[in-house]
């Protein structure tokens, strides 16, 4: 089975039944995949890993010699958002797993990818480049990151994933009675 690790530098329970949780969670269930989260820091309670996301692995790095490891082992890296700290681990990771694919979602929009087009430098786009998926959620984003940064970044757009069935309410069981 093949490893897709998510690595983010923070989660809480808040984030486990959005994007950031349902993409591995959707890999691991719909794809063959096993999906795990590493984090540097995490709240003490996930409670929703529990009820909605079969209690997927959410790990601590510990130590340097954690994340290599982890690293070794992962065949689908996910990141989300340019940051240095993800700069730094999709580097190291290419290091460690050349063969390895990345999927960097972006989770951008207009004005913060303004901004950092005015600091992006060719560094940062080198190791842009070895990203194997980049993702964005607006077309004209994507026109724009594609133009200006000579990426191939993929629009893929935020859905929901429907966790608890919804229950149909038929008309007579909703009327309340109104008394004057």
């Amino acid at each position: 089975m093949k490893n897709f690790t998510l690595f983010l530098s923070n989660i809480n329970n808040s984030l486990l039944t959005k994007d950031v949780g349902v993409i591995p969670f959707v890999m691991q269930k719909y794809y063959g995949y096993k999906s795990s989260i590493i984090t540097m820091h995490k709240e003490d309670s996930l409670i929703d890993n529990n009820l909605y996301l079969d209690n997927m692995d959410v790990n601590l790095i510990t130590d340097e010699d954690y994340l290599v490891q982890s690293l070794k082992k992962t065949d689908v890296l996910m990141l989300i958002g340019i940051y240095d700290f993800n700069l730094n681990i999709i580097n190291k990771y290419k290091n460690i797993n050349s063969t390895g694919k990345i999927y960097l979602k972006l989770d951008a929009n207009r004005y913060w990818m303004n901004r950092l087009n005015e600091n992006i430098n060719p560094t940062i786009l080198k190791t842009l480049k070895k990203c194997d998926l980049i993702t964005v959620e607006d077309s004209k984003l994507q026109k724009f990151l594609n133009l200006n940064w000579g990426l191939n970044v993929q629009v893929f757009l935020n859905g929901y994933y429907d966790f608890v069935p919804e229950k149909i309410i038929n008309y007579e069981n909703k009327k309340i009675p109104f008394y004057l």
